[in-house]
């Protein structure tokens, strides 16, 4: 995605935040010009509050936005007959562009890098804790449908397939997870069925049963870059903070009553070798943090590297990697 639509949809979701209960907020959106209702107009960020439409268009540059822009923007509140137009850039604005905007009724809103100092005015930066499982006596069982493979054949398919013992293990830490106030070293087994079809020496695995040792692992990460959005003027008053982590997609959004989280899951950093990662993660620093504000994408099942399991065969234990 380029850097000008991950742009607008930080400042969607920005708006998201600030805009109160009741009022719609869309991303890219398009509408029907006035004069010509079968000619679809695009906006960046569509914001309805009650009756009003207010469109956020948004610049991503090097330079500050000029006055010829501010020009574009007045016309095309009267074109699309918007009640107010919001104009958002990330390298500020020249001088005539300001006077443009104020004489004509266009909103300056700027989003730029913060000094600590002012980071310290609105509290604590954010701290992120993920949470991992330390796997040990990794054990694996299978049940076919019909005559099993030899034990050898069997370990020597699993230690091939990773993505199934990743699956197989991904798919265990549900159990952890629904242990209210776990008491660590655990001991846990748990049978799954594949989701898609497996064979060995073409006989179906029916069932895949786990079991191991886990201890609970919590990492610890600062997020360190912080914006400001708000008025444009250099002594703007803030509106919101965003913090960010360039070594993953997570960006926390922090008005003076509420926050919201947009994470990718798959970014994250990756599990050590015996370890899956929970899933879990906690915020310090965040506040009225409800469901609604939390934006979860990726997936959360993160490849598993083992440094060795066992396999379980009737009545017999025997190491298969």
């Amino acid at each position: 995605m380029s850097r000008s639509k991950q742009f607008e949809q930080r400042i969607a979701r920005i708006h998201q935040l600030l805009e109160a209960d009741g009022c719609a907020v869309t991303w890219n959106d398009r509408i029907p010009d006035p004069d010509n209702p079968s000619q679809p107009r695009q906006v960046d960020i569509l914001i309805r509050r009650g009756d009003e439409v207010v469109h956020a268009e948004c610049r991503s540059h090097k330079n500050p936005q000029d006055v010829k822009w501010i020009e574009e923007l007045i016309g095309r509140r009267v074109s699309l007959a918007a009640d107010q137009i919001i104009a958002v850039s990330d390298s500020g604005f020249t001088e005539g562009a300001r006077l443009k905007a104020e004489r004509h009724g266009i909103v300056l809103r700027s989003l730029h890098a913060v000094a600590d100092a002012e980071v310290a005015s609105w509290g604590k930066r954010t701290e992120l804790e993920f949470c991992y499982y330390k796997l040990s006596h990794v054990q694996f069982q299978l049940e076919f449908a019909g005559p099993a493979p030899s034990p050898d054949r069997v370990g020597s398919y699993l230690a091939a397939q990773t993505s199934i013992v990743s699956s197989a293990l991904n798919g265990s830490k549900y159990v952890i997870n629904t242990i209210s106030d776990p008491s660590f070293p655990l001991c846990i087994q748990t049978e799954l069925q594949p989701s898609a079809p497996i064979y060995i020496d073409g006989v179906q695995v029916v069932t895949i049963k786990v079991r191991y040792e886990a201890n609970e692992i919590r990492t610890r990460h600062l997020v360190p870059t912080v914006f400001s959005y708000g008025e444009a003027q250099s002594h703007g008053s803030t509106q919101a903070l965003v913090e960010t982590h360039d070594a993953m997609t997570v960006e926390i959004i922090k008005s003076k009553e509420q926050c919201l989280i947009h994470i990718d899951l798959s970014t994250l950093p990756p599990p050590g070798v015996d370890e899956i990662f929970a899933g879990v993660v906690y915020f310090e620093h965040v506040w009225n943090l409800s469901i609604d504000k939390m934006l979860l994408i990726g997936n959360q099942e993160l490849p598993v590297k083992l440094s060795t399991f066992e396999l379980v065969v009737p009545h017999t234990l025997q190491a298969s990697q």
